[in-house]
Order: structure tokens, then sequence, then C-alpha cells
């Protein structure tokens, strides 16, 4: 493929953006003293390698690239040389120039003197960048691979001869260019991708026509998508280490026509804008349901490209796991385990690593030189975990207006906290919402954005009477009216009892619902589906919900239900489940 060209140019740009400046080692960067009787001390490394009869094949390949002249300078230099016949030399014939470079050359070549002397384990960063384990004590190994002959001196450096090659593995990003079978998550990649040329790094040549030349141009790459405030992954760096699910382009498609149902916009989106009601109903009943309605429109859009756009995204957002975070030890560490959760590099939570990281792989994982890819022919995502959560609104977060009524904030007893937050949770605070005077409809004004194209089960939250400031032993009646954008424009929907299937519904006009005043009750209102999506149009766009008490004292049509039912609304919170997650979980007990 014409993309695999460019391999040479990321490893080398790989090699420079993990670079440690020469300045930091400048005390060990001279070459120590070496005892006059040793036959290569007074000859620089080509010149020793040159001359010797077990290296031809990296001769050859060291004059093709031109770092026989680089082994000849003052810099002190550590080769690992293979020895002839313990290689493969024609598969690295075959290279281009620059791969054979980055995959071989400087492979082998590390900046500074290693010895093996006594004990050693240390970790040594090569030419090319990327990291090998020198190790042994009397018997020495390089990068796995055994020493023949170590520790032959020169001028400039020293030379280990190895019986094979340094094994090459591409960085995690590198890898991306070669990886076969991943195409369209290749292509969404390289969209964002700049490479330029380091002027700093790169070896100069002679001076042609009174402009530089260079004789091993490093070249910087970048992307967009990998910086903090989207992936947060650095895949170049080669002393990073990440497992990054690669779907296939069967399994791309999948789960991008899966995301993409749930991002369908309009061009243009109108709201009611609930910041600028005005005062919604008057004390008396006639007339009581006309308003001044204030609408919003968003600016006009492109709804194929945003929906893409954003569903592309989502479905690459979460690919990536760095294999140092806590949470991710089943990827390497041990054994996947029940209960195990997965924390990719931005912050989501996935609760089925078993399912994700083997179910769906194809062979096996890919070793890279900071990581391992697994390429996946299924993304095996939840969809509330990835792309259609659960949205949870509070009315101390998303209310737009409240009217006829008095917010008050009281506490919450720890022990009703730990029933809505957890063991842990102590110290909070709530708002209830109590009628202006006996002949007002309370009316909560809540803000619903980030609403995708889906289906959703709606529940309402409700404190139990004892939280309230009434400290009533009535539970209350409510009316919950949805607003929202259809293809014809705004239009409201109401959750009836039909809807709520709940058994404590009044039917008086219209239907209410109410909860259980003794604990904290979330009823279900209904089932809704959106038709169009407010996720990627900021938080100015959203469909908003009405929640009111419309048990008015000053109605004889209510009198038989005065002492039945109180006017105090105690909304805890609003929640809009996926239909997917509830019908999981139901499945699942």
């Amino acid at each position: 493929m014409k993309r695999n060209n460019y391999i040479g140019y990321l490893m080398m740009a790989a090699a420079v953006l993990t670079a440690t400046s020469c300045t930091d080692f400048d005390d060990y960067n001279e070459v120590p003293s070496t005892a006059s009787d040793t036959p290569t001390a007074g000859k620089t490394l080509w010149q020793t390698i040159s001359q010797r009869q077990d290296l031809g094949n990296f001769i050859t390949l060291m004059k093709r690239t031109g770092y026989h002249e680089t082994l000849d300078q003052l810099n002190a230099y550590t080769v690992w040389a293979p020895l002839d016949g313990k290689f493969d030399a024609s598969r690295y014939e075959a290279m281009s120039d620059s791969m054979l470079r980055e995959q071989f050359v400087k492979n082998h070549i590390a900046k500074f003197n290693f010895t093996a002397t006594g004990e050693v384990n240390e970790r040594i960063r090569m030419l090319n960048g990327k990291y090998h384990q020198f190790e042994g004590n009397g018997d020495y190994r390089y990068a796995g691979v055994s020493l023949g002959e170590s520790n032959v001196p020169c001028s400039n450096g020293t030379l280990h001869l190895i019986n094979g090659e340094v094994p090459f593995y591409p960085n995690l990003y590198e890898y991306l260019s070669v990886a076969k079978g991943v195409d369209m998550l290749v292509e969404y990649f390289k969209k964002y991708e700049k490479t330029e040329l380091n002027l700093q790094e790169s070896e100069k040549g002679p001076m042609v026509n009174g402009m530089q030349t260079y004789v091993d141009s490093v070249l910087i790459t970048s992307n967009e998508l990998l910086t903090r405030n989207r992936l947060n992954a650095d895949l170049v760096n080669e002393d990073s280490s990440y497992t990054f699910l690669m779907p296939t382009d069967n399994a791309y498609e999948k789960m991008y026509n899966s995301v993409r149902n749930c991002y369908k916009y309009l061009s243009n989106t109108t709201i009611q804008d609930i910041d600028k009601l005005e005062q919604p109903y008057s004390a008396s009943r006639q007339g009581d349901n006309e308003r001044n309605v204030f609408k919003k429109t968003s600016d006009e859009i492109n709804p194929v490209y945003q929906a893409d756009s954003i569903a592309r995204l989502n479905l690459v957002s979460h690919l990536i796991y760095n294999n140092r975070d806590t949470m991710n030890m089943s990827i390497v560490s041990r054994p996947i385990q029940e209960g195990d959760t997965l924390q990719s590099t931005r912050g989501g939570l996935f609760s089925n690593p078993q399912e994700m990281l083997n179910d769906y792989l194809v062979g096996e994982p890919v070793q890279m030189s900071n990581g391992w890819a697994r390429i996946v022919d299924s993304l095996a995502f939840k969809p509330w975990e990835l792309y259609n959560p659960e949205l949870v609104y509070m009315p101390t977060t998303h209310m737009g207006k409240s009217f006829l009524s008095r917010p008050i904030r009281v506490p919450v007893a720890d022990s009703t906290a730990q029933e809505l937050f957890g063991p842990e949770a102590t110290d909070f605070t709530a708002i209830v919402y109590t009628p202006t005077d006996e002949f007002c409809v309370p009316n909560l004004f809540m803000k619903l954005p980030n609403v995708r194209s889906a289906t959703y089960n709606f529940y309402c939250v409700v404190l139990p009477a004892s939280l309230g400031a009434e400290q009533t032993t009535k539970p209350t009646p409510l009316n919950f009216d949805l607003s929202y954008c259809g293809a014809g424009g705004l239009t409201n929907y109401h959750f009836s009892s039909s809807s709520a299937e709940n058994p404590n519904i009044l039917d008086i006009n219209t239907s209410f619902i109410s909860a259980n005043i003794n604990k904290v009750d979330t009823i279900y209102l209904g089932q809704f589906t959106f038709p169009f999506c407010y996720e990627g149009l900021g938080r100015e766009f959203y469909p908003s919900i009405n929640i009111t008490c419309p048990l008015m004292y000053s109605d004889s049509l209510f009198e038989p239900l005065y002492n039945q039912y109180s006017t105090e609304m105690r909304i805890y919170a609003i929640i809009l489940r996926p239909v997917e997650k509830d019908e999981y979980e139901a499945k699942n007990q």
C-alpha cells in the first residue's frame, strides 16, 4: 500500500520525539583510555569493523546507509554488530535505505560507551530511539541476543559482536502504517498527522549551490488526535507502554453505524429558551396554560458532516489503554478477574475486559516497542459505556427556572445520602420547592443537555417527606412535560399514567404521578425516543422538562384531594437511562 512508504520517516520521527539531549551526557562522551597493547585501541570503530572478516554483511549494510562515516568520527559510540551467518542479511538488503537505516543500522548503535564488565543491567537507548536491555554477569546478552565477543576497544567507542540481530519493534504509532486490515482506522488517524523536518537533529551534509544538505534527515511526526485534550496517548514515545485496540475494517464499520445512529442532527435545532421564560401560570386556572414561550435556534450546521465527525471521534476515543495504569493490570500483569474494569487514556471505564481484549482477537497480540497492538474483529463496547451514556440531571446544576415556589436547601441525612451516593457519602444537602402560597401552581424547569438521538427510560428521583420543609406526611402529585425539537420544530410530550405504569396515579382531567413519601423513591415516568441529537451543539441547546404540582387549593375541582396530597416538590434528580442498559441489567440480574 502507498502509505507503507512512510514507515521509515515515522521511525525517524519516533527517535527524535523521545530523544535526550547529548549535552546531558557531556561527561560520558569521551572514550576511556585503553591499554596501549590492545591492537584496536588507536583505531576508530569503523576502521576496526572494516577489517573484520566475520562482519562482511554488517559492513555492506553500513556503507549503503553512509553510517560508516559516522563511526569514523570522534564522538563515542557503542556498536553491537551481528556476526555473519547469525542473521538474515538478505531481508535487510531488500529494504529501502530509510527503512534499513532505522530498523537495522541505528538499531545496533548507541551513543556513549557501554562495556560488559561485572554485573550489567542497563536499559540503553539506540540511535533510532528504541530501548534495549543490556544484562548479564560474565555471560552477557543484549536485547536477548548473546555476545560472541565483547569489549573490543576503539578510539571512539566500544564494539561488541553478537550472535544475531537486535530485534526491531515499531512503536504503536509506526505500526499504524504497516498493520493489515485496519485501513479505516489508519485513514482517520492520518487526517490529523503532520510531519516536519527537524533541522537541529538532522545530520548535516555538504553545502550544494549555497544550500545545506543533510546526510540523515530526521523528521518529527505529530498527531492532533494524540494530544492531552483528545486521546491523551503519546504513542510515539518509546518510553511509554500502551495497549491499542485496532478494529478491522469490518469491526470499524459496524461500530461506526451503531454510533452514527445516536448522532442524527437537524440543520437548525430549536429549543425552548427557559432562561427567558416569564411567569408561566397565573393564580387562576382560567387561561393558566397560556404563557410566553421563548424559542432559540442554533446556527445552521451540516448535519451529515456533524454526525460523521462526532461518530468517528467517539469510536476512536477509547481504543487506547495505558498499561501502567493500576486499573489496567489485567492487560499485561495478571489474568483477567471477575469485576475487573479497564480505563482508557481518556478516562472511560469499561466493565467487560475479557470480551473487549480477547473474545474477538485476530491472531495474537502484536508486540511493539512501547506496548501491544490487539487487532479485533469486533469492538465489544457496551453502548452506554462508550457513546450513549446514562444521563443524570439535578436541579442544583441543571435548573433553568422555578416559578411560584421557594427553593429551600435542606440537609440530607447520612443514611439517605449513602442510599443515593454510596456507603461513604456524608454531609449532603438538597433543594426542595415549596409554593409561595396555597393558590400557586409550582413549576420547575430543568435543562437536559447532551441528549443523543436514542430511546431512553425516564426516571425521577424524589426525596422522602422527612426531608421536606413542610415535614408533611402527604405525597405530592407531579406532572412531567418534555419540550424537544422534532422535524417540524419545537414539540411537547406529556408523560401520562399510561406511559408511567405507576400505581400511585391520580386522574383528574390529566394524569399525575406521585412517589412514596417514606423513602428515596425512583419513579418510572415512561419511555421516549429523541429524534435528533443535542450532543455536540453546546450546552446552550437542549431539550427541557417542566415539572409541576398542579394541585391548587383555590380550585374546587381539587377539593377532595386537599387532605390527601401536598404541593411541595422534593425533586432530587431526573435520570435518562438508555433502554439497552435497562434491558441488559434486567437480563443479567
